[in-house]
């Protein structure tokens, strides 16, 4: 992929997530979802705060191998990380970029998923490392069990 050039967003695969903190089930969260290798490697690169509408969950193919993501976001953000065990394993901050910044370049291997959210939406919905489960549900799966 050319760094320089955008794929169309918002991306076409959905997912929701439900976080719960013990037997404590919090509400269901619509994502977008960033599943091919390119969508994984643009996340939220080349967005206004106006186009990020909700999370958006990375979904790593295979936990076993790294996998590099440059953040160089136009606004402040937090990455939630999910072990493959479905527990959040950290909450970072990733702080908007300006024009004249080195990249900010994260590593992901042997986790999950990683949860792109608005700055402060782990505290608001009381996300805490080790604690909070995240339960995933694809679109189609919440179709099909609620027909």
């Amino acid at each position: 992929m050319n760094p320089n050039t955008a794929i169309p967003f918002p991306f076409p695969n959905t997912t929701f997530i439900r976080f719960y903190n013990g037997q404590t089930r919090m509400a269901l969260i619509n994502c977008e979802a960033a599943i091919t290798p390119e969508e994984i490697h643009q996340s939220l690169n080349f967005r206004s705060l106006l186009h990020f509408r909700k999370p958006m969950v990375l979904h790593f193919p295979d936990p076993s191998r790294q996998t590099g993501i440059c953040f160089r976001f136009r606004f402040d953000a937090e990455v939630i990380v999910v072990n493959r065990a479905g527990i959040v394993e950290k909450i970072y901050p990733i702080r908007k970029s300006s024009p004249d910044e080195a990249l900010h370049i994260h590593f992901f291997g042997g986790y999950d998923a990683a949860i792109l959210a608005p700055a402060g939406f782990a505290q608001q919905w009381n996300i805490q490392p080790a604690i909070t489960q995240v339960k995933k549900i694809s679109l189609t799966e919440k179709i099909s069990k609620t027909a």
